[in-house]
């Protein structure tokens, strides 16, 4: 069985830290200087391509 997601299943997944990042993901933040809290923040908030101000 497949579970559909929407925006608001993500969300909550992110606020109950019920999410996992891959290596690979986590490879490519680290280059582009992301930190797991600048994700968090942009599905919280929502997100227009700018960074989220720290």
């Amino acid at each position: 069985m497949q579970m559909k997601l929407d925006l608001g299943h993500i969300k909550r997944f992110v606020e109950e830290d019920r999410f996992v990042i891959s290596n690979h993901a986590r490879v490519r933040m680290f280059q582009r200087n992301i930190s797991t809290d600048d994700i968090k923040a942009i599905i919280a908030k929502g997100g227009n391509n700018s960074r989220v101000s720290r």
